[in-house]
């Protein structure tokens, strides 16, 4: 005669893992709100810093741009800015990957 233990056995595994899911989840949330991306030019005139949704946070300028054309000034910039998106980018798959082994 079966009883049905077993399978409430099974039920309570899977609301432990559930609840073990969601406490990563949630922490993974967090981590994403606090993320930031840093990159630099290559001659280090410009710093960016984006957050985690790509959107330009803060940047800075070495003494070392006062001597740079605006228009090359413009195109470090970008470079700058591409280089904290594929930082920010690389941290959050980092994340992904501690929290879930994706």
């Amino acid at each position: 005669m079966h009883h049905g233990g077993e399978g409430l056995f099974v039920v309570d595994g899977q609301v432990a893992q559930a609840q073990e899911d969601l406490t990563r989840a949630r922490a993974l949330r967090g981590a994403v709100e606090r993320l930031r991306g840093h990159g630099k030019s290559a001659g280090g005139e410009v710093t960016a810093t984006v957050n985690q949704a790509g959107a330009l946070t803060a940047i800075q300028f070495s003494a070392g741009a006062s001597g740079v054309s605006l228009d090359r000034l413009a195109e470090l910039v970008v470079e700058a800015s591409r280089q904290a998106h594929r930082n920010a980018a690389n941290r959050y798959a980092r994340l992904m990957h501690e929290t879930f082994g994706a």
